[in-house]
């Protein structure tokens, strides 16, 4: 399956665009195109998301400090 990130770089480096161009041009960051166009995704204290459980996905702590989660699925997928 192709991602929209995945279809947005390849995309971008078919008419040789620059990061920094598109984000310009999109009115984001580098940093956020750069998140979305590699499928990460970076939460500070206070951020909430969304996603849907069936697509494969993983996440990690960066950070050497132990990371708060409060995770809820609804609904239930057992």
């Amino acid at each position: 399956m192709n991602r929209l990130g995945e279809r947005i770089k390849r995309k971008r480096e078919m008419l040789s665009l620059p990061l920094s161009d598109l984000s310009k041009r999109v009115g984001i960051s580098v940093s956020a195109l750069s998140q979305i166009e590699n499928s990460q995704y970076f939460l500070e204290k206070g951020d909430n998301f969304y996603f849907n459980s069936t697509i494969l996905h993983s996440l990690k702590n960066i950070h050497n400090s132990p990371a708060k989660v409060l995770w809820i699925v609804s609904p239930p997928n057992i």
